[in-house]
């Protein structure tokens, strides 16, 4: 609450242009717990509003090492950034080995940067504290800030509230807790008795709770005497509360009532009444509280094989075409996949064309790198190359029948993958048979023929094999031919480099130097000397 309401009023004082702030609240859906997502939608929010012309590295641990150069980049341009990291305690760095719970955060901050982060007592805090990081203790509110935030609920939800009752919950030591006392307004008003002496009961039944967690089971208790009867044969609350829960990023309205099966009607009374509990962000429903989650896993998800069960339940919903678009199928169905455990099946799901496609372009590399990292982690991926041929060839027989010039994109893009993930065999076998597609369907100067041309050859010299340099040689001439009309272009400046880092490895100096400095000068024309 306290954060919330310091950034509304920062944005005030400090409006755009002169001025970003990125919030991230860690526990308001499982994603949001991982350090690699704030690190990232933080680079995705600097090159979007202060147009930096930095590449957003694909992997975790590049992401994490190169954060402080975004950083820099971005005190650069004279904006003040705020960064704003609510639950730094709740964060994890998936596949690290630091001991400190914080080693994701940069060591020091620019001047124009600043990052405020709350935590609870531990690790963390103690880690930040042992760094030189300012601290402000939060004290539990006072009486008189207790009757403040009653008397401003109550104005605006136009309800009276009888004296004795107001002062009841304003004395109780538990509504020190600013969220404690608004959720136990919140339920008094569903239920319908905030004013008169009816209060006092249900007052009393949720000041009973010892923290957060306990009030948070205190209310579905509530929900479900309300509303488990509106569906037959199952429970209502239940079923809502653990799909929520279990979805990566939030859930659709729409795809809520499909999965389980009920219409819109059935699911608006219980949404509106937890609408304090359940928000949403970007379409999507999620809870608005830490506390809340840690409550339904207790009560409905105790084990590890209850939590395996409901993301299995959510991943047969998006394996179906059916259940939306591609794009927000991929959001969750190979994650759904990955806390299953099922890695064999998380390894076809990431190589099916139309989901390998929508993770390899745009914004979604990273999950594809955070995938194959886990399947590593596990030793999973000895039949990477089997299904990338499978996938393709499954693709190029699908009906309707796909352009032959998508099919062979599709080869190269997962040629180059298996290059980079180290399965050099078998991405030479692609890249080859895309380039011998190449040749039937496009004309030899072709900004693809060059693209497979030069990614081959990478993989040949990466194999010691004598071709690697007549595939250079021939992605060269026809980026030679290509910039005629136009000049060199950026991708012959990336070509050059490889090419001279190729040659140097041979130990042919000379040629190498002559490349390096082509890639210079061709840079330098394109983005200045400096």
């Amino acid at each position: 609450s306290l954060l919330r309401a310091a950034i509304t009023q920062l944005r005030k004082r400090f409006p755009p242009p002169d001025t970003l702030i990125i919030p991230h609240f860690a526990g308001c859906n499982e994603d949001s717990r991982d350090a690699a997502v704030w690190i990232l939608k933080v680079c995705r929010t600097l090159q979007e509003k202060l147009m930096l012309q930095l590449v957003i590295p694909s992997r975790t641990v590049d992401l994490v090492r190169d954060f402080p150069l975004w950083l820099e980049a971005a005190a650069s341009t004279g904006v003040k950034v705020f960064l704003f990291l609510d639950g730094v305690d709740r964060l994890f760095q998936a596949g690290s080995v630091q001991e400190d719970p914080v080693a994701f955060l940069p060591k020091t901050l620019p001047l124009g940067v600043r990052c405020v982060v709350t935590t609870g007592a531990g690790t963390a805090l103690t880690s930040l504290a042992q760094s030189g990081c300012g601290a402000i203790t939060v004290r539990p509110i006072d009486e008189k800030q207790r009757q403040t935030l009653v008397e401003g609920y109550l104005s605006r939800t136009k309800k009276p509230f009888d004296k004795k009752g107001a002062s009841k919950l304003v004395k109780s030591e538990r509504s020190a807790n600013p969220q404690f006392l608004l959720d136990t307004l919140v339920e008094i008003d569903s239920i319908g008795v905030l004013d008169g002496t009816a209060t006092a009961e249900p007052m009393l039944y949720y000041l009973e709770a010892e923290n957060l967690q306990v009030l948070s089971e205190k209310a579905i208790y509530r929900w479900e005497s309300a509303y488990n009867g509106k569906i037959i044969g199952g429970s209502l609350v239940r079923d809502v509360l653990t799909c929520i829960f279990s979805s990566r990023y939030g859930l659709r309205r729409s795809e809520l009532a499909e999965m389980l099966g009920l219409k819109q009607m059935q699911l608006s009374p219980l949404l509106r009444r937890c609408s304090h509990f359940i928000g949403t962000c970007a379409g999507l429903l999620t809870f608005q509280s830490h506390s809340l989650r840690e409550a339904i896993r207790r009560r409905y998800l105790p084990s590890p094989d209850a939590e395996a069960s409901a993301h299995e339940f959510l991943a047969t919903y998006f394996e179906d075409p059916a259940s939306g678009p591609i794009a927000r199928r991929v959001d969750e169905l190979p994650w759904q996949i990955l806390q299953v455990g099922d890695t064999e099946r998380l390894l076809k799901t990431i190589t099916k064309a139309a989901v390998f496609m929508e993770l390899w372009d745009g914004d979604r590399r990273s999950d594809l790198w955070s995938y194959v990292a886990r399947l590593e982690d596990k030793d999973a991926l000895q039949n990477l190359g089997h299904h990338c041929k499978t996938s393709i060839i499954s693709y190029d027989n699908t009906e309707p029948k796909p352009e032959a010039e998508d099919v062979a994109l599709l080869s190269h893009k997962m040629g180059v993958f298996l290059a980079e993930v180290g399965f050099l065999e078998v991405s030479s076998q692609i890249l080859t048979k895309t380039l011998d597609s190449w040749g039937t369907l496009i004309d030899e100067d072709d900004a693809r023929t060059a693209n497979t041309l030069e990614a081959l050859a990478k993989v040949l010299a990466n194999m010691r094999s004598p071709n690697a340099e007549k595939m250079f040689e021939r992605a060269v001439q026809i980026r030679q031919r290509l910039g005629k009309s136009t000049g060199p272009s950026l991708e012959f400046a990336v070509l050059c480099n490889d090419y001279g880092l190729y040659q140097k490895r041979q130990g042919k100096h000379a040629e190498a130097v002559r490349l390096f400095m082509r890639a210079v000068d061709i840079w330098s024309r394109h983005n200045g000397p400096e």
